[in-house]
Formats: structure tokens, C-alpha cells, sequence
């Protein structure tokens, strides 16, 4: 998974930039990217739309998806 800094840094934003996109202090931002403040669904949704990536990723909740098992181009369910 991408680390909150590494796409901020994609993002070509500083940790001061960032944080005045999302209505939040440089410290906070730091603290977010070190570990020493946790990942919630709220700073996700605030820093998402500056990085560039859904809230979701984020999260670690964007898991690509699985390819169908062999032989089984249907659901049972169709």
C-alpha cells in the first residue's frame, strides 16, 4: 500500500499545503504520516480529495478484485 507521504509527495503538495486543503495544522498532517495518529474514515475523507485517491485507499479498503475462478464465467445466481 502507498503511504500517506508518498502521495502527498506524488501530489507535489508539502505537509503545509496539504494540511490548509484540508482544513487541518501541519502538525496534525505529520502525525498522520508518522503513525502517531490514526487513519479514520473523517481524515480520509478530508485528505482524500487533495491527494488525488478515493477515501477508500486511504483506508487499506481498496482491494483490487479478484478474477473469476477457473471454469466459472457465471454466477449460479444468472
Amino acid at each position: 500500500m502507498t503511504t500517506m507521504r508518498e502521495l502527498r509527495q506524488a501530489a507535489g503538495l508539502s505537509q503545509e499545503k496539504l494540511a490548509e486543503l484540508a482544513g487541518t495544522s501541519q502538525p496534525q498532517i505529520n502525525k498522520l504520516e508518522t503513525g502517531q495518529r490514526k487513519m479514520t474514515v473523517d481524515w480520509a475523507v478530508k485528505l482524500a480529495r487533495p491527494l488525488g485517491v478515493e477515501p477508500a485507499h486511504l483506508l487499506g479498503l481498496d482491494m483490487p478484485a479478484a478474477p473469476p475462478a477457473a471454469g466459472r464465467s457465471r454466477s449460479r445466481w444468472s
